[in-house]
C-alpha cells in the first residue's frame, strides 16, 4: 500500500546494552510505565478491599491491646480523673482510635505482605514489566490469583497470625520489663526477617511450582544471601509509607498535605513499591534457582 512493502521484515526492537546498569534500566522503565503503574494501583486497592475489611477484623487482636494501653492517655486529653467507660464521649473516642489503628495496620499489612490471592495476580503483573514481558492486566491477574488461590490464601492467614503474636509476644515482653525489652527486641528483629521474606514469597509462588514449605524456605535463603539491600528496600518502604505520615503527625501538616499523600497512595506509591521490589530481586531468584538445578544435576 502506497508503495510500502510491508512483507519485510523491519528492523525490530533493539536489543538492551548488556552493560546498563539495574538502576537504569529500572528509572526507564518506571517512567515508560507509571501510566500502567497507576492503573495496576488503583486495580490492587480496589480487589483488596474484601482481605482488607477481614484484616481489619482480625486486627482487633492487636488494636485493642494498644487501645487497652492507651485508656489513661484517653481520659488525660478528655480532662476525666480516671478510666470512664460509661462516659459516652471517652468511648467514641476510644472506639475511633480502635478504627484508625485497625485501617493503618490494615494498609500497611496490604503495602508489606500482601493480600493473599489477588497479590498473586498483582505481582504477576508487576514481574512482568520489570522482565519486559507482555502482559494483558486483568485477564492475567484474574488467572495467576486463581491459578496460586490455595497457597497464597494459607500465606494470607499465617501473616495474619504470625503477626498478631508477635505483636502480643512483643508487647508483653515490654510491659514486663528488665531481662525481657531483649527478648522484644529479637522477636523484632526476626519479624523484620519475615516482612523481607515477603519480597521474594509470591515471585515465588506464580514463577515456580514450590510446596509451601519450599516457598517459604526459599524465600529465606534469598533474603539472607542479600540481607543489606533487602534492609535497604524495607527502609525505603517503610520511610515513604510509614515514615511520612507519622512526620506528617509531627510537623502537624495541613490537610493538603494529607490529601496529597492520600492521592499519591492510592495512585502510584504501591504499585511502585510493588515494582521495585519485583524488579530488583527477581534476577537473584533467577540465579538462585538455576544454580540449585545445576546442583542437582551435577549431583546426578
Amino acid at each position: 500500500m502506497f508503495g510500502n512493502n510491508y512483507a519485510r521484515p523491519g528492523k525490530g526492537v533493539n536489543k538492551r546494552d548488556p552493560n546498563q546498569s539495574r538502576i537504569s534500566i529500572f528509572f526507564e522503565l518506571l517512567f515508560r510505565k507509571l501510566g500502567e503503574l497507576c492503573k495496576v494501583n488503583i486495580a490492587y486497592l480496589i480487589v483488596c478491599i474484601p482481605t482488607f475489611l477481614l484484616t481489619m477484623i482480625c486486627m482487633g487482636v492487636v488494636s485493642g491491646r494498644i487501645v487497652q494501653a492507651a485508656l489513661p492517655g484517653i481520659a488525660k486529653i478528655l480532662e476525666l480523673p480516671t478510666v470512664d467507660m460509661s462516659n459516652p464521649e471517652f468511648v467514641n473516642l476510644a472506639v475511633k482510635i480502635d478504627l484508625i489503628i485497625r485501617v493503618l495496620f490494615a494498609y500497611l499489612f496490604t503495602i508489606f505482605l500482601g493480600q493473599g490471592p489477588v497479590t498473586a495476580g498483582y505481582t504477576y503483573i508487576l514481574r512482568n514489566y520489570g522482565r519486559e514481558e507482555h502482559v494483558w492486566m486483568f485477564s492475567d491477574w484474574f488467572e495467576h490469583t486463581r491459578k496460586n488461590f490455595l497457597q497464597a490464601l494459607l500465606v494470607w492467614v499465617i501473616d495474619i497470625v504470625v503477626f498478631s503474636i508477635v505483636v502480643i509476644a512483643v508487647s508483653s515482653y515490654i510491659e514486663l520489663g528488665g531481662a525481657a525489652t531483649y527478648l522484644a527486641g529479637v522477636v523484632s528483629a526476626a519479624y523484620f526477617v519475615y516482612m523481607m521474606m515477603h519480597f521474594y514469597i509470591y515471585q515465588l509462588m506464580i514463577t515456580f511450582k514450590n510446596s509451601l514449605r519450599d516457598v517459604f524456605r526459599n524465600a529465606f535463603i534469598l533474603t539472607m544471601q542479600k540481607i543489606p539491600r533487602n534492609v535497604l528496600f524495607l527502609l525505603i518502604l517503610l520511610a515513604v509509607h510509614a515514615g511520612l505520615p507519622f512526620l506528617g503527625l509531627i510537623l502537624g501538616w495541613q490537610t493538603k498535605g494529607w490529601i496529597i499523600f492520600l492521592v499519591a497512595e492510592v495512585l502510584i506509591l504501591a504499585a511502585v513499591s510493588g515494582f521495585m521490589t519485583n524488579f530488583f530481586v527477581y534476577p537473584q531468584l533467577e540465579e538462585y534457582i538455576k544454580t540449585e538445578k545445576e546442583d542437582e544435576k551435577t549431583e546426578i
